[in-house]
């Protein structure tokens, strides 16, 4: 009797394996590709390429040296050809003109005629604590340095140099240095300034995609007599900043 409730147990788990469906098979669905914007930045005075080895001169007449530039660019927004605007996630660049070229990556596809962005950071992500970011990251530290920690913000653009301050213009430079010096540090949430530029032409963005951004750095200097205004930290009542950051937006445009 024991041997047959054996057959039968057996003959029951038999049954009941073979008449268990089959397993679907897994569906993998591919994924959706990273599309990738990548900004190729070049920076003039004059006409003539930014470098740390020339001489420049602002359109009044004032010669400098350039030391050090770097400034942030975010919250990128493309422009559909429909007019609807499409917002790129965590989309924070810190521009050196030691480098030329940046990406934006998970870009979406679409058709786009423009581009929107903000030099200098949003006023949330401004006062936040830059030692939380991966040191990767533009929102964390840098050297220089580009974070205010005796206030709290970041420093939108950093311009540094040296310049004839004279009355005359009759400062000779010695080791490729005049004897004066400018800097503007500009920051602070209301010198954040917004960018819209047009595409020279309508942008199918159906794979990763290039395009060129001409910096003009002599419109910095617009309205501003280096020999005597030539200093911020962007102070609520320092008008200094405010002539400068006003400039800023100007000095972007596509090009080919």
């Amino acid at each position: 009797m024991k041997s047959i409730a054996q057959l039968f147990i057996s003959l029951l788990l038999l049954i009941i394996v073979s008449c268990k469906p089959d397993k679907k098979e897994e569906i993998i669905k591919p994924e959706t590709p990273s599309l990738e914007l990548k900004l190729n930045f070049s920076h003039f005075i004059n006409n003539k390429a930014l470098d740390h080895n020339s001489i420049f001169t602002t359109n009044s007449g004032t010669k400098f040296t350039v030391d050090i530039l770097r400034y942030y660019l975010s919250n990128f927004v493309l422009i559909q050809k429909s007019g609807e605007e499409v917002p790129l996630k965590n989309s924070y660049l810190l521009i050196n003109p030691d480098k030329s070229q940046y990406s934006i990556k998970d870009v979406p596809k679409g058709e786009y005629i423009g581009i929107k962005f903000g030099v200098g950071i949003d006023s949330i992500t401004n006062h936040s604590d830059p030692t939380v970011h991966k040191k990767e990251s533009p929102l964390a530290m840098q050297t220089p340095n580009m974070y205010w920690t005796w206030k709290s913000g970041y420093i939108f653009l950093s311009f540094e140099g040296s310049c004839d301050t004279t009355i005359a213009q009759s400062d000779s430079p010695i080791m490729g240095r005049f004897k004066g010096e400018y800097l503007f540090h500009i920051g602070n949430d209301w010198l954040y300034k917004n960018v819209s530029l047009s595409l020279p032409k309508t942008l199918l963005f159906d794979e990763s995609k290039e395009i060129n951004i001409e910096v003009d750095l002599t419109l910095f200097f617009d309205g501003i007599d280096l020999k005597t205004e030539n200093f911020t930290h962007s102070s609520a009542t320092d008008n200094v900043s405010k002539k400068v950051a006003k400039n800023i937006p100007n000095m972007f445009k596509f090009s080919q």
